[in-house]
């Protein structure tokens, strides 16, 4: 095992005990409306998407690990949106699948009701490439999956941890924006955010060989 994937190893660690702190501080019980019960649920969604990338990273599916930052970064900005800015009537269009708010539309109108989540803002500009192009099989996807010896997957170590530093912090982000929704303490997840600092790597992205 060469030291990249060590050191992928020892990422993949401390992104479980991220897990196992998650599970041991959130509240276990609120009185919420239908709105806010929307918002958890999909909160919650965004941190079982951080599982399943975990699991994926951990199996080394690297491909699918990757596929992974868009529906954990949508679930937890659309979580953010239905907590702190949808209306009855957007929350019924959503359920009747008629809801036309874009995703960028959602993120600006996050960050303008809740000033502390702009940082999503920030985080939609710097991964664009990523989360628009490494979902559904576009060239930057697929060009990982081509070497000089055969068509297979050829994410790096590396590559595979900067995942992990997205994910957690935005799940740490979707942590507390459920408990400021339950009305309970946000601040064990926003001094664990705080210490594990932003997203900023930008994950190279990949030409077409």
């Amino acid at each position: 095992m060469d030291a990249d994937d060590s050191t992928l190893v020892a990422a993949l660690a401390q992104s479980y005990e991220t897990s196992k702190f998650i599970a041991t501080t959130f509240g276990t019980s609120a009185n919420l409306n239908r709105s806010e019960r929307v918002a958890v649920a999909s909160l919650n969604l965004c941190l079982d998407h951080r599982e399943a990338t975990l699991l994926l990273a951990n199996h080394g599916a690297r491909s699918s690990a990757f596929a992974m930052m868009r529906p954990v970064f949508e679930a937890c900005v659309r979580g953010c949106w239905f907590g702190f800015v949808a209306t009855d009537l957007q929350i019924n269009a959503m359920f009747a699948n008629r809801l036309s708010t874009k995703l960028g539309q959602m993120v600006r109108a996050v960050g303008k009701e809740e000033p502390a989540l702009k940082v999503l803002s920030s985080v939609a500009s710097i991964f664009k490439e990523q989360l628009d192009h490494f979902t559904h099989g576009s060239g930057p996807q697929l060009a990982r999956c081509f070497n000089h010896e055969a068509i297979a997957p050829r994410h790096t170590a590396g590559e595979v941890i900067d995942v992990l530093r997205f994910i957690d912090p935005i799940a740490l982000i979707a942590c507390a924006a459920r408990e400021k929704i339950c009305q309970r303490p946000t601040a064990p997840f926003l001094d664990r955010l705080a210490a594990a600092g932003s997203p900023a790597r930008k994950i190279k992205m990949p030409a077409v060989q």
